[in-house]
């Protein structure tokens, strides 16, 4: 990760989510890959510098989660770079951006001295898993580590939630 990061330093704004990011703000597991969220128009950017590293799988998600994005194999770890997932719940159908938000509230977190890798926030993460409505069976119990481990600024969880919604009403009337 930390060649990840220099490698896209000035090129491409992104943040470690998902699983790993569970597993930073309290969840006791190991996560199975690495999942990299980013802006829309820094994919192709990203998939251009990575295949300069190691050569590139193209993957597509499908229901109840689509996004499109791509795949590698680093040091025998897959790590998935993706852009604005879609969700297809109960709900509706509701798309989790990495807007300026999500990026002004990433984490610093430290690997080794000196060294940070960005990581969403715990609220981005806590509205990433709500958003899947325990699509896996641990969501649910990553959402109660996190809560339990950290301190949630509910006021932006809440805006998070609300702009993802404010989207959905958005699409409905387009």
């Amino acid at each position: 990760v930390l060649k990840l990061r220099e490698f896209f330093e000035g090129y491409v704004e992104w943040a470690i989510a998902a699983g790993c990011a569970a597993i930073e703000y309290g969840y006791p597991k190991t996560a199975n890959d690495i999942d990299i969220i980013m802006r829309k128009k820094d994919l192709a950017r990203a998939r251009r510098l990575m295949e300069m590293l190691t050569p590139t799988e193209i993957i597509t998600h499908s229901k109840p989660t689509e996004y499109t994005g791509f795949k590698i194999a680093l040091y025998n770890t897959d790590i998935e770079f993706f852009a604005d997932p879609v969700f297809h719940t109960s709900q509706g159908t509701f798309t989790y951006s990495a807007d300026d938000e999500m990026f002004n509230h990433t984490r610093r977190i430290m690997l080794k001295e000196r060294d940070f890798i960005p990581v969403i926030s715990p609220e981005d993460t806590l509205a990433f898993y709500a958003l899947r409505q325990s699509r896996e069976k641990y969501d649910e119990i990553r959402i109660k580590h996190i809560l339990a481990k950290q301190l949630i600024d509910k006021e932006l969880l809440l805006r998070r939630i609300q702009k993802i919604g404010e989207e959905k009403a958005y699409e409905r009337a387009s």
